[in-house]
């Protein structure tokens, strides 16, 4: 049905079975298995007290990292198609404008509006 922002942000995980949008200050991902997720409810991701700058799916996993203006990163683990879990969150001092996955998984580089980049181990 849409949303109410714009929607900045998507990203498939390694499946094709979930997308993930952002737009707000909420994690929206989409079970696209099957029909389809039209007439679904999809699961919420809340934690972000400013508008989402990035969401991206691990290369092969099921962790989603997200980013925001308000500096937060979380990492979520799907749990089934209305639970999940924040498995590791930071606070950076400036907005976050960039993330990515390192190939094997394992880190996560973020971008700010500093200027900064900094490196996460997932583990």
């Amino acid at each position: 049905t849409g949303y109410p922002t714009k929607v900045r942000e998507l990203s498939w995980d390694a499946t094709s079975r979930y997308l993930a949008t952002g737009g707000s200050q909420e994690v929206t991902v989409w079970d696209c298995s099957g029909r389809g997720p039209e007439g679904t409810r999809p699961i919420t991701l809340s934690g972000h007290q400013d508008f989402l700058s990035v969401v991206r799916f691990q290369h092969r996993g099921k962790l989603l990292a997200s980013g925001g203006a308000d500096g937060m990163v979380y990492v979520w683990q799907l749990r089934g198609r209305m639970s999940s879990l924040a498995v590791h969150e930071a606070a950076l001092a400036a907005g976050v404008t960039s993330l990515v996955w390192s190939p094997n998984d394992q880190y996560i580089a973020v971008g700010d509006e500093s200027g900064g980049v900094s490196v996460f181990s997932i583990s």
